[in-house]
């Protein structure tokens, strides 16, 4: 109603200035304190894969999910430098990598879903279909569904690997 543009703000690590206020109408969300690990679940959808899912929120550090992971025997893939300070909702954002990007991609390659809550309180979810378990390959066919609050299909997003990519 004010007509001010929010950014979302975690640790505010990124060098990017992604959570930089440019204009005077900007208002930053701090998202700290949504620092929880839900779970960690083997992922049926992805047979045979010993592929497993975090359900995190956006504040959660990175260094705490890789420990998390860890402590299940498990690899997080992604690896900023920063992961000492940096959040799980930054790394969505920025698209981070770090170390075993080449191995393992970057957070787009690894997300499963995510949730969004826009500025009007329209909740949508993005929903990566059929994960193959693995980072993106040039030749993929990336597919997500965006569903509003209902679970309604308001729109599918697809992009080749090489898209992504370039």
């Amino acid at each position: 109603d004010l007509g001010l543009r929010i950014i979302p703000r975690g640790a505010g690590t990124g060098l990017t200035g992604g959570a930089t206020p440019l204009t005077s109408d900007c208002v930053m969300i701090n998202t700290e304190k949504l620092n929880r690990i839900v779970s960690i679940d083997p992922l049926e959808e992805i047979k045979d894969s010993g592929c497993f899912a975090m359900e995190l929120q956006a504040g959660v550090i990175t260094q705490d999910a890789k420990d998390a992971a860890r402590e299940h025997g498990l690899i997080f893939a992604t690896d900023p430098t920063s992961a000492w300070a940096c959040t799980i909702g930054g790394n969505l954002s920025e698209n981070a990598g770090g170390k075993t990007a080449v191995l393992f991609g970057t957070a787009l390659d690894n997300v499963l879903s995510y949730r969004i809550v826009m500025p009007d309180s329209r909740v949508y979810t993005v929903v990566r279909k059929h994960h193959p378990g693995r980072k993106i390959l040039f030749t993929d066919q990336v597919v997500f569904d965006v569903t509003d609050d209902t679970g309604r299909i308001i729109r599918t997003i697809e992009l080749t690997g090489a898209e992504i990519r370039t």
